[in-house]
């Protein structure tokens, strides 16, 4: 920000006061929501509203209230960009423009005294600071995001890895992500956690209130768990205090030390949640339900010192399959990008059968678990196939064309399991790969090549044989080496590979296991499917702030890219799958929407 700027800090026009609400409370709670309030659960506070802050766009997210309770940092999107802005609770019309570098500037946290504002920005990388009435930002760390001040206002905490996208429901942080510490006044940033150490991805820290204990939650690779631990800031006495299937972005009120966490309540749909800090020997009671359960995500809650006042961002993603068909020589689109499905939630990891007629996806419908789906290449024919509470996730057709592969978690278990369509039967496979994450079955039905940890805290690449139960590691990389994808056939791997913040593309002979790599840009680089001939591999890649499909040729690692999505950070597309037909791509794009929430008067 220039010294221009500092000087012209002004007051931004706050658009219409938009509230959206539940189906399932609009008896309860219709008079609150015309009113722009809505009631809190029994047992919060009798006094206790909450109501929608107005909106700047339709994306208002990473909400922090300021210690003394009377304002509140927030990311708006602003021409394809976020930027911190500040608002002043005793009058929300009143809003000043913090950042406004195009920068992709998130995670504002509040310094103990209110002077300062520590952030991450996406694109120059790294954690930053900056006046809370604005100044030029001075980096503290070249990498990392999700800051935090420490009570003495002495140092920062943070996750090691940068933002990727927003979703609604992604984990605070997954692999290798670890906990850094960087002094608030400037200096070498030093490590807190090790890579494995808890299992998961290290995440959205936060301090005790004395200042002795850092508090991160690990997330579960399958997405299906997080824990709650404790670290002292030297790195000893690391201790696992809470687990819960949802653990979103906690915080803890200083006055209280009550947590507050973006969860899942007792009925099953989203809400953010409050219980006393958990201490060596766990809960000490069940959570408290403080916000009204939805199917819309409440997360990134931020409370007052003094307790009485919170702030959260409810979010909603809603991502759809579409198809792209493409002359398969040139690559050119044969008209626009078709919609194949239509509903809220998520329809995504889309896998034709052998002969291109139908494709199995994951589906998963607000405050249900994912199920597997099936539908034709056209979009007709729309049909569930698993209904088991469990998470159920697709991964394969087996070459009968009448099978998938899925993995799923039930009994306490992770397992392999298979469903026939015709007989509509689930059967699990017997054998264990517990350990093992996005199995993928080879086109000819042998081998089933899944990364994992075992054996190590760095994901690699294993391939099992279906014929003679053999379990071998095939890549042995330092950083990350993962989510395989077989060639048509059979004879080579797709993977991909981390250095530092970069993800690429690079292909392996299972049989030799040396890597060779495909994509350079800058960013990420997901493979996803070879086209028919094993020639081209089609990809979804950010770069620039923007989720694309991009394809890659094999022999001359030329890139060619398909779709032209820009500066979009709620928008994103994945998972594209090339049909054995080679005409079609079919893909998930979603898009996040979201908005600021206040609640006062809270015990």
């Amino acid at each position: 920000m220039t010294a221009g700027n500092r000087s012209s800090l002004r007051r931004v026009a706050a658009g219409p006061l938009l509230v959206p609400f539940s189906l399932a409370v609009v008896s309860l709670t219709l008079l609150l929501v015309l009113t722009g309030c809505r009631r809190v659960p029994k047992g919060v506070g009798s006094t206790s509203v909450s109501r929608q802050l107005p909106a700047l766009s339709s994306l208002e997210i990473f909400p922090e209230i300021s210690p003394d309770g009377s304002r509140v940092a927030f990311c708006s999107l602003v021409n394809g960009t976020l930027e911190i802005f500040v608002r002043q609770l005793s009058d929300p019309s009143q809003v000043m423009r913090l950042t406004e570098d195009g920068k992709q500037n998130v995670h504002p946290s509040w310094s103990p005294d209110g002077r300062y504002i520590a952030f991450h920005s996406k694109d120059r990388g790294g954690i930053w600071k900056v006046g809370s009435e604005g100044g030029t930002p001075q980096i503290l760390a070249d990498f990392g995001s999700n800051p935090a001040w420490s009570p003495d206002g002495k140092e920062i905490v943070f996750q090691s890895l940068p933002i990727g996208d927003i979703l609604a429901t992604s984990p605070p942080a997954v692999p290798p992500s670890t906990i850094w510490l960087v002094p608030a006044s400037g200096g070498p940033a030093r490590g807190v956690t090790k890579e494995g150490e808890p299992s998961g991805g290290h995440g959205a820290p936060f301090w005790s209130r004395d200042g002795k204990r850092i508090f991160f939650v690990a997330s579960d690779a399958r997405a299906v768990s997080q824990e709650l631990w404790a670290v002292r800031p030297d790195g000893s006495e690391l201790e696992k205090r809470h687990s819960a299937p949802r653990i979103l972005d906690p915080a803890l009120c200083r006055k209280t030390e009550l947590l507050y966490y973006g969860g899942i309540s007792a009925s099953g749909q989203n809400a953010i949640l409050r219980l006393p800090l958990p201490g060596k020997e766990g809960m000490a009671a069940a959570p408290e339900v403080l916000t009204a359960p939805s199917v819309v995500v409440a997360r990134y809650p931020s409370v007052s010192h003094d307790g009485e006042r919170l702030v959260w961002s409810s979010l909603s993603t809603n991502g759809n399959l579409w198809s792209l068909e493409i002359d398969p020589a040139t690559l050119e689109p044969q008209g626009e990008a078709r919609q194949l499905t239509d509903t809220r939630g998520r329809n995504t990891w889309p896998v034709y059968s052998p002969d291109g007629n139908r494709i199995a996806f994951g589906s998963t419908s607000p405050g249900k678990n994912a199920d597997i789906w099936m539908m034709g290449s056209d979009g007709s024919g729309l049909s569930q196939l698993t209904t088991d509470p469990a998470v159920d996730q697709i991964q394969d057709w087996f070459p009968d064309g009448r099978t998938v592969l899925f993995g799923s978690v039930r009994g306490g278990s992770y397992g392999l399991w298979t469903f026939d369509t015709v007989t509509r039967q689930e059967t699990r496979l017997p054998f264990s790969l517990r350990d093992a994450e996005v199995p993928r079955l080879s086109p000819d039905g042998t081998r089933i090549a899944y990364h994992s940890r075992k054996g190590g805290v760095t994901i690699n690449t294993w391939v099992y044989d279906l014929r003679t139960g053999n379990d071998v590691q095939i890549t042995f990389d330092r950083e990350f080496l993962g989510y395989p994808v077989w060639s048509p056939d059979s004879k080579q791997l797709a993977l991909q590979v981390r250095r530092g913040e970069d993800v690429h593309i690079v292909l392996v002979d299972p049989q030799k296991g040396e890597p060779r790599q495909l994509t350079f840009d800058r960013g990420l680089q997901w493979s996803s499917s070879f086209s028919p001939d094993g020639s081209r591999i089609v990809y979804s890649g950010l770069s620039r702030d923007s989720w694309n499909l991009y394809v890659v040729w094999v022999a001359t690692k030329g890139v060619v890219p398909l779709t032209k999505n820009t500066r979009r950070l709620d928008m994103y597309v994945r998972y594209p799958a090339w049909s054995p037909g080679g005409r079609q791509i079919v893909y998930e794009m979603a898009e996040t929407k979201s908005s600021v929430w206040l609640m006062e008067g809270l015990d």
